[in-house]
Parts: C-alpha cells; structure tokens; sequence
C-alpha cells in the first residue's frame, strides 16, 4: 500500500485517501474540515506498543492508521516527498517496516500540522481492544479477521451493506 503516496503528490485542494478494504456507508457524514493530516488512533495493539518502544516513546503517544488518510495540498505534497525520499533513501521504518509505521513517524516530526479524528472515519473493530461505535462513517476490515470476512461476503454474494447493518444492532 506504499504506491499511495505517489498519488499524494497532486495539485489538489484535498487529498483524501481510502484503503480498499474500507466501506464507505452510503449516509455518512459530511468529511470533516481538513487542514494538515488528519488520522484516526488505532486501538491499542502490538504495533503501538512496538512504534513506541523503538522510537523511545511514553504511553502517552497514539499510534494511528494510514488506511483513511485526509490531508490539504500542502500536506499531501509533503508527505509525498517524505515518503518517497525514504523509499530513494533506503530509510526503512523502525520497528515493523510499514507504511503505517512510517507514516506515525511523519507525524512525530511534524506535531503542528497533525490532528486525530474519531474512530467514526475508520472504525476497526476487528482490532483487539477496538471501541464499539454506534455509527460509523467509514467500516475498515484491517487484519485477519476483516480480510476474512471480506473473502466469504464475496464468494457468497452477501451484501455488504446488510452485512454490516446486521452486525452493527447485535
């Protein structure tokens, strides 16, 4: 998932990125105001633990996912040249060598520019330790168990949408 950041160098207003295992419900809210970049807090999990620990970190520093990334121009742009300057360079990622990991390094080195969003824009919940939310916007199938699931509603011809209605009033 790496190419995506080739995309971000763009001459767009806004760059809003969606991982393809994201479903995106059709009465979602309005996106919200996007300046700098904008992520969502993974729960607390293994990568968080491990981004912490090789980067020297306290408990209080959030980990947060790249799979629904909201940027305005000027970020985009800039993380465009971050990461493809890594990848020119040879600067692999501390710790677990992702696309994920380096992008929470980006957001170490530029604080002021970055700003969390609630777990609505990229609801994980078959993460451990994932909140239960009663709307989500956007449904991310991150790991195993979601890529499972994305695998047996295609060969079965379920739809998604009822899918996820029936799941979320359990």
């Amino acid at each position: 998932s790496f190419e995506r950041y080739f995309h971000f160098k763009n001459d767009y207003d806004y760059t809003v990125y969606i991982d393809n295992d994201v479903y995106v419900f059709p009465n979602a809210d309005p996106l919200p105001e996007i300046e700098g970049l904008r992520n969502v807090r993974e729960p607390e999990g293994n990568s968080s633990r491990i981004f912490r620990e090789v980067n020297n970190l306290d408990n209080s520093y959030n980990y947060y996912n790249s799979g629904v990334t909201f940027c305005d121009k000027l970020t985009a742009n800039n993380l465009a040249d971050y990461m493809i300057d890594r990848l020119k360079n040879k600067i692999r990622a501390k710790g677990k060598n992702s696309d994920n990991m380096m992008l929470n390094e980006f957001i170490i080195e530029n604080k002021k520019i970055f700003r969390e969003i609630g777990f609505e824009w990229n609801y994980m919940p078959f993460l451990p330790n994932a909140k239960k939310i009663e709307k989500p916007n956007f449904f991310h199938f991150v790991g195993i168990a979601g890529k499972e699931i994305i695998n047996k509603l295609q060969n079965q011809n379920i739809n998604i949408e009822n899918f996820l209605n029936e799941i979320r009033n359990k």
